[in-house]
């Protein structure tokens, strides 16, 4: 997630570090306390106070945004200790998602002027814009890539936004994010946009963001829009007449942030779907698991970045990363499953102590799958239910759901079941892996690979044999 919130206390003050800034006041008792001030003060607190000062239709979005979440908040809002939650709304989720864009924008990459101009723009097309590329940037900051700015004052070529550098492979990209402007719900027109993101000069492969703009409250909403987006985009890609034949390749990213056009509505949500340019592999997948495994790896960049999409959602309440819910008291007095912690659980027909030592939940069924470790037994996996209050707190912090910092993974596709399948066995001994291989036919030619070889190849197989009943299942 880029460099972390860095926070201290000290003689009742509450520091953060932002880049080369420190921010401090006795106020900030939660992560969103401190990004309200920051925002204020990344745009000029007397900018803000004097677009406050005006009526409601004149303001700025971004004090519209405000003025509309503080209304509800006063009406909505309950408190625990001086710490007020309050059911999250368009409004809440567009001021509060530029304010944490702002400080992420800052504190991993350094002060962007001419972003800040922009977005202080009162033409709404030009701070569409700039809002938009603000999120796309987070996206590569919390999936851990380093982005450079390109320089917005130079006239004298086209450019992208920014080049985002993948930090372990180094592989680059040049990053260029279009929005279409809100307008009902007719097919969101994204051919022009498309076209004018690739004649771009870039120096680098090309990543394209097209938001969407339309009004999406549920899945099958958002759904609806992808697959008319997907349609132009092919008809751009194979069409005579769209006359894309000379267009460069690029990994294609649709979104749809439709919070910003439902301020006051608590349905609306952010979607997102690749759809690669010239790029086949990019959007599906053929064979087997380990067919699926190879064109990942070619891909691995970007899928990293969606992965990192999918998981970081949320805006961290809290300075350390504790979850929230365990952290202000918020939770409904269930025990919670906590990594580390020994439970009874069922066992070869009766009951064993077991050591809690990676879970994960399955969203659609209301579970978490637990791997236990039973001395003289080895591992089992355990389900369990989950509360429909746990399942919200698990939503929102997912990493710090189970007591500790533990990246998750929804299950949500075979490469997915596999990838928790291998973190679950990854540190096995190569012994035991062999143990778990004995009655295979190639067990003989098993026995000459290496550990991680083996944590791999059971893995794919456990896969393939889980998405096979699963296959019958349905």
């Amino acid at each position: 997630m880029g460099r972390g919130i860095i926070s201290a206390d000290f003689n009742g003050q509450k520091f953060v570090a932002v880049g080369d800034e420190v921010h401090y006041s006795p106020n900030w008792k939660t992560f969103p306390d401190f990004l309200d001030s920051y925002i204020k003060n990344a745009l000029d607190v007397d900018w803000c106070k004097s677009e406050f000062a005006k009526d409601y239709k004149d303001m700025h979005p971004v004090l519209q945004w405000y003025d509309t979440w503080i209304k509800n908040r006063s009406k909505q809002a309950t408190a625990v200790e001086g710490v007020f939650t309050s059911e999250q709304i368009g409004a809440s989720m567009s001021y509060f998602g530029l304010a944490h864009n702002l400080f992420l924008i800052r504190h991993n990459v350094g002060v962007q002027t001419e972003l800040i101009r922009r977005l202080k723009l009162a033409d709404r097309s030009n701070f569409h814009g700039a809002l938009y590329e603000t999120f796309v940037a987070s996206y590569f900051i919390k999936a851990g890539f380093d982005i450079e700015f390109e320089n917005e004052l130079d006239g004298d070529k086209t450019h992208c936004e920014f080049t985002a550098t993948h930090n372990e492979t180094k592989r680059k990209f040049s990053v260029e994010a279009k929005a279409l402007q809100f307008k009902g719900r007719g097919k969101p027109r994204v051919i022009s946009k498309l076209r004018s993101a690739l004649e771009k000069e870039a120096d680098q492969e090309r990543v394209v963001f097209v938001d969407l703009g339309k009004p999406s409250k549920t899945n099958s909403d958002s759904e609806r829009w992808f697959q008319n987006a997907k349609e132009l985009l092919h008809e751009l890609e194979n069409s005579p007449h769209q006359k894309g034949e000379n267009l460069p390749p690029a990994y294609v990213i649709f979104t749809n942030h439709s919070f910003w056009n439902d301020l006051k509505g608590n349905k609306s949500h952010f979607a997102a779907l690749n759809a690669g340019f010239k790029i086949p592999t990019f959007t599906r997948f053929e064979g087997t698991v380990k067919d699926a495994l190879i064109e990942r790896k070619r891909h691995k960049e970007v899928f990293d970045l969606l992965k990192s999409m999918d998981t970081h959602t949320e805006i961290p309440s809290t300075f350390d990363g504790e979850n929230p819910v365990i952290a202000f008291g918020l939770d409904d007095g269930n025990a919670r499953l906590v990594i580390g912690n020994k439970y009874l659980i069922p066992c070869d027909g009766g009951n064993e102590v077991g050591i809690l030592r990676q879970a994960i939940v399955r969203e659609a069924g209301k579970q978490v799958i637990g791997l236990y470790d039973v001395e003289g037994k080895g591992t089992k996996i355990v389900t369990c239910p989950i509360s429909d209050t746990e399942l919200a707190a698990y939503k929102k912090h997912p990493d710090t759901f189970f007591g500790k910092i533990e990246p998750q993974n929804q299950i949500k596709s075979p490469l997915d079941f596999y990838d928790w399948t291998y973190e679950c066995y990854k540190n096995s001994s190569k012994e035991n892996l062999l143990k778990f291989m004995k009655e295979w036919t190639d067990y003989e030619e098993l026995e000459s690979l290496s550990q991680e070889e083996l944590a791999k190849i059971y893995s794919e197989r456990v896969t393939t044999w889980a998405m096979s009943k699963n296959s019958q299942a349905d």
